[in-house]
């Protein structure tokens, strides 16, 4: 991987500025049921079973040297994200498949009442050890949350449908406790895939947010 400290590296040693759709929704407890039947219903999950099957830990790290308050925007936000589980099995953080990567802020809507999310993405899997690179590269801890819930897919579309929980404890998700606005709502968020093409499933995101536009509201993440 490359040692440059402003962007995560692809597996060729180079970054490729992909672009990805997003379309972002909640959905109260009430209404969950309903919405998990109708996804595993218009996703043909014929065998879905309503068992969560989405354990996500995301670690932040921003630049041991932060640039001054007014431009601490321009900084480069890295994120190391991976699966906890793998064929049913807890994997320890050391042993995880780590992806590496960095999330663009959201292009502005390209027309009022717009609610189709567009930014720049930069991923990477990892190898060896990953948060000394990050440390050898100028990066340091910031944060970290466990995403848990369920997801489906749908042709080119991932779509989960998650809360999200802090951790007491330092990299250990067995420390997680649910934040304070997911007590009684879900996140539900479909995902297009990485492209080189600009706005390239936006017809197919607004499509699939009218299947399920009963169960929930959508419109554009804050972040």
């Amino acid at each position: 991987m490359s040692a440059n400290p402003r962007k995560p590296a692809s597996a060729s040693g180079a970054t490729t500025s992909n672009f990805q759709c997003s379309l972002y929704g909640v959905c109260l407890d009430s209404t969950l049921p309903k919405l998990l039947e109708r996804l595993a219903g218009v996703c043909g999950h014929i065998g879905f079973d309503n068992k969560e099957n989405l354990f996500e830990h995301e670690i932040v790290f921003i630049p041991i040297d932060e640039t001054p308050l007014e431009t601490r925007k321009d900084d480069v936000v890295l994120r190391l994200c991976s699966d906890c589980f793998e064929d049913g099995k807890f994997v320890r953080l050391t042993d995880r498949k780590w992806k590496l990567g960095h999330r663009g802020a959201p292009d502005p809507p390209k027309e009022r009442g717009d609610i189709v999310q567009q930014r720049a993405v930069y991923e990477a899997p990892t190898s060896g050890d990953v948060f000394q690179y990050l440390k050898l590269i100028g990066y340091r801890y910031h944060f970290e949350f466990v995403r848990q819930g369920f997801t489906f897919v749908y042709h080119s579309l991932k779509i989960t449908v998650s809360r999200l929980y802090q951790l007491s404890e330092k990299h250990r998700v067995s420390s997680k406790s649910l934040l304070e606005p997911f007590e009684d709502m879900w996140m539900v968020e479909i995902t297009g895939p990485l492209t080189s093409q600009e706005n390239a499933v936006r017809g197919d995101l607004q499509t699939f947010g009218t299947f399920i536009s009963g169960y929930g509201g959508f419109g554009r993440s804050a972040v």
